[in-house]
């Protein structure tokens, strides 16, 4: 029996419940909820408790990265539950370069200060995806970083 299995059997044992006074759907989604906020409640408490990063290729001609295409150190997948930093190798044969955060209500004001290398390489993330400047000079397998 699998550890979803076993928690719904619990969780309908002390609410006297069964499946068809509390659906599976509905519980899943209660229990998703519910994980979600406990796993912000120890990222809040502890940064990196679950995952210390993932990487992502860079492509020179793309600015815009889905959060859902990182690989772990371990070569899985799981969701991201939040983003301290981000970095970047403009080229393969550099060092990681730690980008700036831009919060998304300041964007226009960076952008403004930023112009093809004139300004502080930065990002942000909007939805589901991060969004970088500049872009990569080559493309880079690996290239991207977020912790």
């Amino acid at each position: 029996m699998d550890t979803t299995n076993q928690l719904a059997s619990y969780i309908r044992r002390k609410t006297t419940s069964n499946t068809v006074s509390y659906l599976n759907a509905d519980l899943l989604q209660d229990l998703n909820v519910r994980y979600k906020r406990a796993c912000s409640a120890i990222t809040g408490k502890v940064q990196g408790f679950f995952w210390t990063y993932a990487t992502f290729d860079t492509v020179t001609t793309q600015n815009e990265y889905s959060i859902e295409k990182f690989t772990f150190p371990d070569a899985t997948t799981r969701d991201i539950l939040s983003i301290d930093s981000v970095s970047i190798k403009f080229k393969a044969d550099q060092n990681f370069y730690k980008l700036k955060k831009s919060d998304y209500n300041n964007l226009d004001s960076d952008l403004a200060n930023y112009s093809d290398w004139a300004g502080e390489p930065f990002y942000f993330v909007r939805d589901t995806s991060i969004f970088i400047a500049p872009n990569a000079l080559e493309n880079v397998t690996a290239g991207g970083k977020i912790s």
